[in-house]
């Protein structure tokens, strides 16, 4: 009977992308310290599970190029063979190909990726050393039996031995034990006396041992073994086994071995349980010790207590969630906070001493759920850092640079949809860090500064925002020079170039087209990249800000707000239209007087302690038919987004709200000054300000 695993192929690309992600970090560490055994075996660990993984589904090509990485990866380990540049190049070639593999398993098209040639290749590497002999096929990890202290290992011929390796873990066999039919394992797997009576007084507790038999035509034996120990440690928990599992896992004994387990299950209920097992022929089992009756309807019940020596239930510690279920569960977030709202402005006209109590005990408990939902989507930045460093030492290989690169911050959260998000902008950052700002190691050497030079990628908090900076110590941005580029190149016209000054840099970097390389490269020159980043910013209700110095460097930041979904904002009337300010980029709120305002350069401006910030009237960017009166004092929203200020004129301030964010259908999109409309508790809509855009 085979078993149906294919409803755990999700599970698997996610696990198996998990463990390529540590192999490229770790052989990352190990490039930079050759000599770190420890490296080495996290790199082998990590191989040999995915390998383990992917023999068990039954992906032939992972297993078989796993299977071969292992064998590289043991010559690294035993000291056969040193750290070279080239067997680190092979390996990375080698992660690549095993993510193409899992790509294409995701797609449902596996077995249409090549890796002879990388086979071949590895081969060669290891044949270099005079080897000859391939080295032994290796097998999935399988779980330890667990043991509360140490313990004599597997009995052999009356003396207790131990294996090599983690077999000296393993609790085994101890003084004589039941009869029970010898196999082809040598011996009878035997449970110490004292342990014997430890398990036993667990209420409704079996001790078995168990004889699996396998088909003698099976090819996998190692696989179909960690199968059976996953399926035992479902049932109960495994004590020992015979041989040890160093030697199941590398397929050292015949077509049988042994297993002792504690289980509250009947044996009949597991002999079904492990034939169910494809290849598994047969199991026979021995029962050492039976509850007495009534114990096993006692189990459920027994006191907490006291600490059992085993613990059969298993409590969940995690679960996965699909994130359409997370974004599902905040839109319904979203429609409560809303009605919270609508009742609130409702109960506002109605002196009910009883209601209000009631309304401020909902808005609390609707608050903490929020609080909640919102901690369930928000997810380390590190998940996204992770993929950059391979990507920063392939391009500085590529372009003969040497480069250091720091990440900072990994622990800082943000939503799950913001963070799937950023992960394009932030490789379009680094590539113009490495190509564009790092210079070559001879000129830098010519400029006095370090032949290595820096990138660094940080994330940190910055009010309510998310700042995701990268920085590099390079020649940092002329930029007269971006401005005449941006002429010959036809993108602004000669009276533009005469007005734009520095402040004006990145707008222009950001023009659709513009690129400073002189030739097409597979890195950089076809004007494709920062007026994405800029434009997928804006589109996340975040915002750019770039910091540079001519020969200091350059540091591009980018500003996220915290969610997509729910945020605070400052509500604004502009003829009797009411318009949300993300709180986020609010520096203050200030009242002006006519004589308070300025004229420079033909655009009006406020002078507020000794700064000088551009005036905005919404009523004159909106059109409205009820302008702002010149003579009276109106109020002024001051927004700061990085190093610029721009105050907006409105007629009133309404006050600070919470609001759910709903995105603009693709007709109003294209409006520049909005980032997204809101549902007021009242029924009205009401427009939320792209303050960026309005710049």
């Amino acid at each position: 009977m085979e078993m149906d695993i294919s409803q755990y192929k999700d599970l698997f690309i996610t696990e198996a992308q998990e463990h390529l992600d540590s192999l490229n970090k770790f052989l990352l560490q190990l490039e930079n310290d050759p000599r770190n055994l420890d490296v080495i075996t996290e790199i082998f660990r990590s191989a040999h599970t995915l390998k383990g993984m992917s023999a068990t589904m039954g992906y032939d090509q992972l297993t078989e190029l796993a299977h071969e990485m292992e064998n590289l990866l043991e010559h690294l380990r035993t000291g056969d063979m040193p750290v070279t540049t080239g067997v680190v190049d092979t390996l990375f070639s080698c992660f690549d190909t095993l993510g193409a593999i899992i790509n294409a398993i995701a797609a449902d098209k596996p077995g249409e990726v090549d890796f002879r040639g990388l086979v071949s290749e590895m081969r060669a590497v290891v044949e270099g050393l005079g080897a000859g002999v391939e080295m032994p096929p290796r097998a999935p990890v399988i779980p330890k039996p667990a043991a509360t202290e140490q313990r004599p290992a597997v009995q052999e011929g009356g003396r207790a031995s131990r294996g090599a390796g983690s077999a000296a873990d393993v609790p085994a066999a101890g003084a004589a034990g039941v009869e029970a039919p010898e196999t082809a394992t040598g011996g009878l797997l035997q449970i110490e006396e004292a342990d014997r009576q430890r398990y036993a007084q667990v209420p409704g507790t079996r001790l078995l041992r168990l004889i699996v038999r396998m088909d003698r035509e099976c090819l996998l034996k190692s696989v179909r073994v960690f199968m059976v120990f996953k399926k035992l440690a479902q049932l109960g928990e495994v004590l020992a086994s015979l041989p040890p599992v160093e030697a199941l896992e590398d397929e050292k004994f015949e077509d049988s071995f042994q297993v002792a387990v504690a289980t509250p299950e009947t044996p009949d209920r597991v002999r079904r349980a492990l034939v169910a097992i494809a290849e598994i022929s047969g199991v026979d089992i021995d029962t050492l010790h039976e509850p007495e009756e009534g114990e096993e309807s006692q189990a459920a019940a027994r006191p907490s207590g006291g600490k059992a020596p085993m613990s059969i239930a298993r409590k969940t510690q995690s679960v996965r969630v699909n994130i359409g279920r997370l974004d599902t569960l905040m839109n319904l977030v979203g429609e409560l906070v809303i009605n919270r709202t609508q009742l609130t402005q409702m109960a506002s006209g109605y002196e009910i001493a009883e209601l209000r109590e009631a309304l401020d005990q909902t808005s609390r408990l609707t608050a903490e759920l929020q609080d909640e939902v919102m901690k369930t989507r928000m997810v380390p930045v590190e998940h996204v850092f992770n993929r950059f460093p391979r990507m920063v030492r392939d391009l500085a290989r590529s372009q003969e640079k040497e480069i250091d690169f720091v990440m900072e911050g990994r622990e800082i959260e943000l939503d799950r949809t913001i963070l799937d998000e950023i992960s394009d902008p932030l490789i379009h950052m680094l590539r113009n860090a490495v190509d564009h700002g790092i210079g070559s190691t001879e000129k830098r050497r010519e400029q006095g500064k370090p032949t290595r030079g820096t990138v660094r990628l940080s994330a940190y908090r910055d009010r309510n925002y998310v700042a995701v900076s990268v920085e590099d110590d390079g020649e940092g941005i002329l930029p007269e020079r971006v401005f005449d580029r941006a002429l010959n190149k036809g993108l602004i016209s000669a009276e533009e170039r005469r007005g734009l000054t520095a402040d004006d840099l990145l707008r222009v970097l950001c023009l659709p087209g513009f690129s400073t390389a002189e030739t097409v490269s597979g890195v950089s020159g076809r004007g494709v990249g920062m007026d994405a980043v800029k434009a997928k910013a804006e589109s996340l209700g975040g915002y750019l800000v770039l910091d540079t110095e001519p020969d200091r460097g350059t540091k591009v930041i980018l500003s996220l707000p915290l969610t997509l979904a729910i945020v605070q904002a400052l509500m604004v009337e502009v003829a009797g239209e009411l318009y949300a300010v993300p709180l986020g980029t609010v520096r203050e709120t200030h009242v002006v007087n006519p004589e308070d305002i300025k004229t420079v350069q033909n655009n009006e401006a406020i002078f507020l302690r000794n700064e000088t910030i551009p005036l905005l009237r919404l009523d004159r960017v909106l059109e409205v038919d009820n302008p702002l009166n010149g003579n009276l004092p109106f109020p002024v929203v001051v927004n700061e987004i990085g190093p610029r200020l721009i105050a907006l004129g409105v007629h009133s301030l309404v006050g600070q709200q919470e609001i759910v964010i709903s995105s603009l259908d693709q007709f109003l999109k294209k409006i520049e000054g909005f980032a997204g409309a809101t549902i007021l508790g009242s029924g009205r809509v009401a427009l939320i300000l792209d303050i960026p855009s309005l710049m």
